[in-house]
């Protein structure tokens, strides 16, 4: 059941276009002709070639005010960490500190695996007439389903998640267990033996229609290294040794070649701009977790 924070009610296309401050005509001619105002690229991430997604000037424009004046006036659950204004990988991190078990989950192939059709359902359960939800829908989806790379989708993702995260949260609080979700990634902790708990979790994961990667991580106890999406959590949040001289070697390589030559060697089909402002943001990150 949805509260009255996670509403959007929209009832006609015209005041879409006024929340979003831009001509009407001009999102049905983008959305009309979505696939020229994107560009997909194949990148190895963590080990996995991902599809990626990136707008052009004018649809990251309007992706940009949907994210700004209709994702961001909602009031997300606290268990939401990725992607949040005033979350962080931090945040995320201190949630899960000093707990005797913690299990992480990773939601296969998330991305692809969230069609249009369930956008748009989403979009109609929170309060969006019909064709305003196909228009909205039409926007924020690309190849049929939400893309990789969009500014839009991260929030999406956590709004696609709110029931499966609703479920959990049931599930686990008699139990004294914390969860969060990190875009795709979903963390638990307790002091109650969590692999007692893991089956009835990966059950809701697949009731709600999302595949469990096989090879999710063993619940880890207070006398290994427990790491919540990228940090270590055991006493005091801190990066990861193998997190951090990765992103020393960039920065290094980055000095060494120069940022251009280096993101047209390694990135041929990013843009410099996108390039940039993924750097920064991982050394962002880790900052926050430890100055």
């Amino acid at each position: 059941m949805t509260n009255n924070k996670l509403k959007i009610i929209i009832n006609t296309e015209k005041e879409l276009a006024l929340k979003l401050g831009l001509p009407l005509g001009v999102l049905k001619e983008v959305a009309s002709h979505i696939d020229i105002h994107y560009k997909k690229f194949t990148k190895r991430v963590s080990k996995k070639d991902r599809n990626l997604y990136e707008a052009d000037h004018s649809l990251a424009e309007i992706h940009k005010r949907i994210d700004k004046n209709i994702f961001d006036t909602l009031t997300l659950p606290d268990s939401f960490q990725g992607g949040i204004k005033g979350k962080s990988l931090l945040t995320n991190a201190i949630k899960h500190r000093g707990k005797v078990n913690i299990a992480t989950f990773d939601l296969k192939n998330f991305f692809p695996s969230v069609s249009s059709g369930r956008v748009y359902e989403k979009f109609i359960s929170l309060g969006c007439v019909p064709n305003v939800s196909r228009l909205l829908t039409r926007l924020v989806t690309a190849d049929g389903h939400i893309p990789q790379g969009f500014k839009t989708s991260t929030k999406l993702a956590s709004l696609i998640l709110l029931n499966a995260d609703m479920r959990l949260k049931k599930f686990l609080t008699p139990f004294g267990a914390t969860s969060s979700i990190w875009v795709d990634d979903l963390a638990v902790s307790a002091q109650y033996p969590i692999k007692k708990l893991k089956p009835t979790i990966r059950n809701i994961i697949r009731q709600e229609g999302f595949t469990p990667h096989k090879d999710d991580q063993a619940p880890l106890y207070a006398n290994q290294r427990q790491v919540v999406t990228g940090t270590v959590v055991n006493v005091k949040p801190s990066v990861k040794k193998e997190k951090y001289s990765e992103i020393k070697g960039l920065v290094s390589a980055c000095d060494k070649y120069g940022v251009r030559s280096y993101r047209k060697k390694i990135f041929p089909d990013e843009q410099l701009r996108v390039f940039v402002n993924r750097t920064t943001g991982k050394i962002s990150s880790m900052i926050a977790v430890d100055p």
